[in-house]
Formats: structure tokens, C-alpha cells, sequence
């Protein structure tokens, strides 16, 4: 379950202070040997600062089944269970009932108007922060080269460095 709760990009509009943005989730189902699957996304994530595109894979070469959801389109239209919206997915109907949220340049349009209007307080809260601590096995450094002294008569060789 923590999967569907990473976050995949940031949309900025402008990187100054006060930067607005959205959160973009990128999920793909596949049809292909299933008449049907869903999509799941916790309630708390489906404010106006979260944006989904679905890919939809049929197994058909020619046609691209990418879909995007405002979260204002998630909290509408998908079921809410318990602290979460579900998205059934059906191969026979789903192109009729996803056709509002077909990907298309006026999808763009409609992601830039969410970001002008959205109040980001709190959306970073939405943001997974973290580090990592690993445990590296002791690294060792060798290396040859020539130290020439320019006063000096003689030059040394470095052989190695551990």
C-alpha cells in the first residue's frame, strides 16, 4: 500500500517563493488478461493540488488509453470507501465512461488552472520527505602518479595510497 501513496512528480508553475505547484500521481492498469481491474487513492490525497494519469493498457498498438483525474474529478465521480476512492475498471465500457478523462491539450489547460487557483498550505504535507542510512563496506583508494618537487634534484613515485 505504500506504493500508492508515493508521489511521482511536482508540476511548478514558477520555482520562486511561494511556488505553486500540484502533486501528479502516474498509475497503469492492464486489461490485457483481466475484463476488469480498479484504482485506488486515499481520500486525504484527493484534494485540489493532486493530479493522476492513468495508462490503461488493452494490448492494442494503435490506441493510447492515457487518462488524467484532478483530484476535484477523483472526490466527484470515483466511489469513497472507508478513507479512500476506488476506480472500477471494466475493458468492455471503459473507454465510454472515461472519455471526460481522456488526456488532451485542453487536460493541460485544466492542470494549470488548478495549480493558479489551488491553496498550497498544506500540500506539502501530502510530500513524502525521507533519507536513507546505509552501512558501506570500508572503501579502499589506490592510485599511482609521479610528485615532482621543482627545487629539488630527485622525484618520487607514489606507488599506491590505502
Amino acid at each position: 500500500m505504500l506504493a500508492a501513496m508515493l508521489q511521482d512528480l511536482l508540476a511548478l508553475l514558477d520555482a520562486a517563493d511561494g511556488a505553486r505547484f500540484c502533486r501528479i500521481q502516474c498509475k497503469g492498469r492492464s486489461l490485457v488478461n483481466s475484463a476488469r481491474s480498479n484504482v485506488v487513492i486515499p481520500s486525504d490525497y484527493a484534494t485540489d493540488g493532486f493530479v493522476l494519469f492513468l495508462f490503461i493498457e488493452t494490448g492494442e498498438a494503435e490506441h493510447t488509453h492515457l487518462y488524467c483525474f484532478l483530484g476535484r474529478d477523483i472526490r466527484e465521480t470515483w466511489r469513497k470507501r472507508t478513507s479512500q476512492y476506488v476506480l472500477n475498471i471494466e475493458r468492455r465500457t471503459f473507454e465510454q465512461a472515461l472519455a471526460p478523462h481522456l488526456f488532451n491539450s485542453g487536460k493541460i489547460d485544466d492542470i494549470k488552472v488548478a495549480i493558479i487557483n489551488i491553496d498550497v498550505h498544506g500540500e506539502f504535507r501530502k510530500v513524502i520527505h525521507g533519507y536513507m542510512r546505509a552501512t558501506l563496506s570500508p572503501l579502499s583508494l589506490v592510485a599511482t602518479g609521479t610528485v615532482v618537487c621543482v627545487d629539488c634534484v630527485e622525484s618520487m613515485s607514489i606507488a599506491s595510497i590505502g
